[in-house]
């Protein structure tokens, strides 16, 4: 008996052993055929015909907004020699990059339409875009974005030749500022066109005396050409920008100093320590009925110096006025206290700073 039991194990294991890969891989895949066998290579797919791509067909005049054209498809050897073809002057857009198979084109303040055409070879593509005016106000302070000094160094650029063109008439009233103009307002008004023009010589040879020349000028743009607005850069009244304010009379050439108050400049703070060069302090002396409202230009300090301020008085006892310089401390002191830029003082305003600057 234990010899016949001993066989059948025997048997039985023989059995087993010839089974097992079998059973080892019933049920799976085999992996290894899976590599003898590779899926068909991408290279075999047929490539996209040449074409011509473009990723915005309508841009903003707004000097920022971009239009890319892409040669895509064919070979990778295929390249483009492109043309562009502008259908209005001035040039509504330049050329941020250029490749053989890429451009990228930057609005402009104009609007225009403009053709771009790609030839690779034998093959000739065309697409189109259009830049329109750019019309929106997003901070809702009345003037469009375009005229806004939205770059930190037009800014610096503006508040500089402001300054320094306001300071001169303390020196010498150049003669481009005409007599019948010159009142606290008028001294405001021809300081900030003047800064925003290009400083070239002729435009400097109005000026008898200027403390420095070397800043640059405001690059977004150059009085009288402002995107909308041309040479009227003053608002007649309070609120957000409307298509309807450039032909209502809602914006002109010259506004009083109530007006520079209410719908040009925004209100900054009741402390002179919170001006900035090129920000203008207000007055309200209700008792002077004709000419109430009175404005001052805040110079800041030179190296070593006090912070100062330039105005101009208007007429005075029947004669035109003048030009006045004087330090905040100075005005702080001042015999009548009506006239000190301190907050407890009811007839000051504030600090006040041109819409265009924010």
């Amino acid at each position: 008996m234990n010899n016949r039991r001993a066989h059948m194990v025997f048997l039985l294991l023989l059995a087993v052993a010839a089974c097992a890969p079998a059973c080892r891989h019933s049920g799976k895949p085999d992996s290894s055929a899976a590599k003898k066998n590779p899926a068909p290579a991408s290279a075999n797919v047929t490539p996209q015909p040449l074409h011509l791509k473009l990723d915005h067909a309508e841009l903003d005049a707004n000097g920022t907004d971009r239009a890319t054209f892409t040669l895509a498809g064919g070979k990778n050897s295929d390249s483009a020699e492109w043309d562009i073809q502008y259908q209005a002057e001035p040039v509504c857009a330049k050329i941020i990059e250029q490749t053989d198979r890429s451009l990228i084109l930057q609005s402009t303040l104009a609007p225009c339409h403009i053709t771009v055409t790609a030839s690779a070879g034998s093959q000739i593509f065309t697409k189109s875009i259009s830049i329109q005016e750019d019309l929106s106000d997003s901070d809702g302070d009345g003037f469009p974005d375009v005229v806004e000094l939205t770059a930190a160094s037009d800014r610096s650029n503006f508040r500089a030749w402001f300054t320094t063109i306001a300071a001169s008439q303390f020196e010498h009233a150049s003669d481009a500022w005409p007599a019948e103009k010159r009142d606290c307002a008028g001294l405001i008004r021809f300081a900030f066109v003047e800064a925003l023009k290009k400083h070239d010589t002729e435009t400097l040879s109005k000026f008898k005396y200027l403390a420095r020349t070397g800043m640059p000028d405001v690059r977004k743009f150059n009085y009288p050409d402002a995107p909308l607005l041309g040479d009227a850069m003053f608002r007649t009244r309070a609120g957000a920008f409307k298509v309807s304010d450039l032909d209502d009379g809602s914006f002109q050439p010259y506004v009083i100093a109530r007006l520079l108050q209410e719908a040009n400049t925004h209100f900054v703070s009741r402390h002179m320590e919170d001006a900035l060069p090129g920000d203008l302090i207000f007055f309200l002396r209700f008792a002077e009925s004709d000419m109430p409202y009175h404005s001052m230009i805040y110079l800041g300090a030179d190296p070593g110096g006090e912070p100062a301020l330039v105005y101009h008085t208007g007429p005075v006892n029947g004669t035109a006025g003048r030009i006045k310089l004087i330090t905040v401390a100075e005005l702080m002191a001042f015999p009548d206290m009506r006239w000190r830029p301190a907050s407890e003082n009811d007839n000051f305003l504030g600090v006040y700073r041109f819409n265009i600057l924010d």
